[in-house]
């Protein structure tokens, strides 16, 4: 059963996903991880819910202001208060909707703020999974590692993959620890590779040690795999805590809308899902508008639509305020859209993109929406000239580091913007650590190996979208390696895509690839608000084109 969204708490600004059983036995809270660490357990948890569902167990997945797909509420403030008020309210949701018993599974600081939670008696029972035991450790742990990005060093918070932690946020977390709940079953796992976790049972907690949960958190979001292991023990300890007669109680999601009151503006959210494959979309807009222009964020990477450190959630929130509709879109196999035919879960270049980008598209019109700008990083970038080429009505797109040097490798044959390589010999230069040296193979080569189909034309994609008659905005850092491959394979047509009036290109030099560095960040919101936003006003200004990369 696919999950359905679910707003709760006051003023129903709480958001959650809802796994809904046939026959209700109980309830169980799932807390995701902080920051980046919830974006590689993002599936395994989703999966955690299924199997619980569908043994009369509802499941709520809750999210975390400015972690999931809602704002921050005040985000230089102590969020710990914060993110224990959304556990502790949808402890009292699942109860209210008539569960007779409601555990909680919450991994790494989730699980340190469950096991609280639980020893207050918000909770029945509970899963805590690879807590963290000491806080202060893990807040300095997470300064060290901070220490590697461009914010400020006079700043006492840090930013990791994008996401802030105020200083007041560091230092309410320094001072948690993990208690064992007195009462209440609890099930504390921990990893069996390294951790910067003490072993708990030195302190005398009974313990299981599964192994699994470093392939899950402690790798690239698109790598992560499923701790099946785990995943099994966790479900069949609480298949046992739960109780075995079902009661009459049956769950159903809320409305899928609510309304953010800011001091200025109210924002209405919408929550839908979208065509045949069932996307998933959460939709912004001003309380008080009728927006005839859209700016649609798409996945970056295997990351569920947020955005790196939750970008599209603070840049949708200015899409509303400039009068237009922001929808940020989980492709088929990510985030909170289900796989579908032809598709995978997790797949990053998924062939099925551009059929999700048509379907989008067409219910925008069917809405109302005049004009479509597609947002993308990386992946979603270049995903996003997909749609275009296959027939999307996208009328702008930003791509930002598109990797146009990438080969596709498509078994289904379905024609890519990019252009297609063969399948079993394409050279796989991703994140190549050879580029000096490739920088020195001349263009010519680069165009023979490319029509033997072995690596990626990479000036193919942008000429098919602009055949198409969409508007292109690329955005590069310096040494994106996109870009080298536009200016060094195929120098000549480059140029001439370059000098499209319909295209435009800048190089930001405080720009990272997955732009999880705030300076980076901050030079792409300066210039979306300069020359993107504006266009997606009421009485839209052109943006102001740049024929001239610059720097």
């Amino acid at each position: 059963m696919i999950a359905q969204p679910h707003w709760f708490g006051p003023a129903s600004a709480m958001f959650g996903m809802l796994h809904a059983p046939a026959s209700l036995r109980g309830a169980v809270v799932i807390c995701p991880p902080l920051g980046y660490e919830a974006v590689g357990s993002h599936t395994t948890l989703r999966r955690l819910a299924e199997r619980l569902a569908a043994i009369g167990i509802a499941c709520l997945r809750i999210t975390y202001p400015g972690m999931g797909y809602g704002p921050a509420d005040e985000p230089g403030t102590d969020q710990v208060p914060v993110w224990r008020a959304v556990i502790d309210e949808a402890a009292a949701e699942m109860r209210a909707m008539g569960a007779p018993w409601v555990g909680a599974v919450g991994l790494r600081f989730s699980a340190t703020l469950a096991a609280d939670a639980t020893a207050a008696g918000q909770f029945d029972a509970v899963v805590a999974w690879d807590p963290v035991v000491n806080g202060r450790r893990y807040a300095r742990a997470m300064k060290m590692l901070a220490a590697h990005t461009d914010r400020d060093s006079a700043s006492e918070g840090v930013t990791l993959a994008g996401v802030e932690f105020a200083p007041a946020t560091l230092a309410a977390m320094g001072k948690c620890s993990f208690q064992l709940p007195k009462g209440p079953p609890t099930l504390v796992l921990q990893r069996t590779e390294a951790s910067i976790e003490a072993p708990l049972e030195e302190h005398g907690v009974p313990v299981v040690h599964i192994a699994g949960t470093a392939a899950m958190l402690d790798v690239d979001a698109e790598l992560s795999v499923i701790p099946h292991e785990v995943v099994d023990h966790v479900t069949e300890w609480l298949d046992t805590q739960a109780p075995a007669t079902p009661v009459a109680a049956t769950v159903a999601p809320a409305a899928v809308t609510s309304t953010v009151h800011r001091t200025d503006v109210a924002l209405r959210r919408e929550a839908v899902r979208v065509g045949p494959s069932q996307l998933f979309a959460l939709l912004t807009r001003e309380d008080s508008r009728t927006p005839t222009r859209a700016v649609v964020f798409l996945n970056n990477g295997a990351s569920f639509a947020i955005g790196p450190g939750g970008a599209w959630i603070d840049w949708a929130e200015e899409v509303a305020r400039a009068g237009g509709l922001a929808v940020q879109m989980d492709f088929s196999g990510l985030g909170e859209s289900p796989t579908v035919a032809g598709g995978a879960e997790q797949q990053v270049y998924s062939a099925v993109a551009a059929q999700n980008l048509r379907d989008m598209a067409s219910y925008l019109r069917g809405v109302g929406i005049s004009h479509i700008t597609a947002v993308g990083l990386c992946s979603g970038a270049l995903l996003a000239l997909d749609g275009v080429v296959a027939g999307a009505a996208i009328d702008h797109v930003v791509a930002i580091n598109a990797r146009f040097d990438k080969p596709f490798i498509d078994a289904r044959r379905v024609p890519r913007s990019a252009g297609p390589t063969n399948r079993y010999l394409a050279i796989p230069l991703s994140k190549s650590p050879l580029f000096p040296t490739l920088d020195k193979v001349p263009a010519w080569a680069w165009r023979l190996l490319a029509r033997l189909r072995l690596v990626a034309a990479p000036t193919v994609a942008p000429r098919r979208a602009l055949l198409n008659g969409a508007t292109l905005s690329l955005v590069f850092g310096t040494q994106e390696w996109g870009l080298r491959a536009l200016e060094r394979r195929d120098p000549a047509i480059w140029e001439a895509v370059r000098r499209h009036p319909r295209m435009s290109v800048v190089v930001l030099p405080a720009l990272d690839h997955s732009m999880f560095e705030p300076n980076g960040r901050a030079a792409v919101e300066e210039h979306l608000r300069r020359h993107v936003w504006p266009t997606v006003t009421s009485t839209p200004q052109p943006p102001q084109p740049s024929t001239e990369v610059t720097t």
